[in-house]
């Protein structure tokens, strides 16, 4: 029965994260935490998301703003290992209250007043300081995806242009977490048999991702969408 479960979870996890970029660990970490618990959840959704970045990435990484990304990566490893004593300073609950509440009220603003966009931003700055904020809150409580999110909202990037930077950003995060991982031993047989059991649900979460990526490409269609999962996103962070 947990090998179902694990299946269907991260299939609609990896579905979400393929179709608009980021998501996937949102979705899978509470769920999985209730089924296998968190020693066995984290590394294996770290696994999830080395595997479903590489897929998506080898696929599309083209109209990703690959520039973009190294400035955002660049900020975000710098400052990565200051969020450490992030903690000592602001409680998890009362940072992500703080988080959720400013991301509930980007996308609630973007969604009421769609043709009052915020405008785009365009100096290279910005993407060192959403970065930085990024390895700080990643460092700090392993939230680095919001920052990078809103900074593609503001750059006003493409469906496909969306995507591709984001999950090329997640890979290469995905990928260092692993290394640590790896060489602190934190992955036992259970972790790779359940990982091997979800490599179907990745393969195919990933065609349908695409599909639906394929299908949104137009702003009208996109911009809704995306800010109605930020929505979601700031009710996630509260779980």
């Amino acid at each position: 029965m947990d090998y179902f479960l694990v299946f269907i979870i991260i299939f609609v996890a990896v579905f979400v994260g393929a179709a608009f970029g980021f998501g996937d660990a949102m979705v899978a970490m509470p769920l999985l935490t209730l089924v296998l618990g968190l020693s066995v959840t984290a590394p294996l959704v770290n696994l999830v998301s080395c595997l479903s970045s590489f897929i998506v990435c080898s696929q599309s990484w083209r109209d990703a703003k690959i520039r973009a990304v190294i400035h955002l990566l660049i900020a975000a490893l710098i400052v990565a290992p200051l969020g450490a004593y992030l903690p000592n300073l602001i409680p998890e609950q009362v940072l992500k209250l703080i988080l959720a509440g400013f991301i509930f009220s980007f996308a609630a603003y973007n969604l009421l007043f769609a043709n009052r966009a915020f405008p785009k931003i365009k100096n290279v700055l910005w993407a060192y300081l959403f970065g930085a904020l990024s390895g700080l809150f990643g460092g700090a409580y392993n939230i680095s995806g919001p920052p990078v999110v809103i900074y593609g909202v503001f750059k006003q990037w493409s469906a496909l242009a969306f995507r591709a930077s984001l999950q090329l950003f997640f890979l290469v995060l995905s990928l260092l977490v692993f290394s640590t991982r790896l060489y602190q031993d934190k992955f036992s047989a259970d972790i790779f048999n359940y990982f091997l059991a979800a490599v179907p649900a990745i393969f195919l979460a990933v065609v349908v991702g695409n599909w639906l990526n394929s299908k949104i490409t137009k702003p009208e269609l996109f911009k809704p969408v995306l800010n109605s999962l930020l929505l979601l996103l700031s009710f996630a962070l509260l779980l």
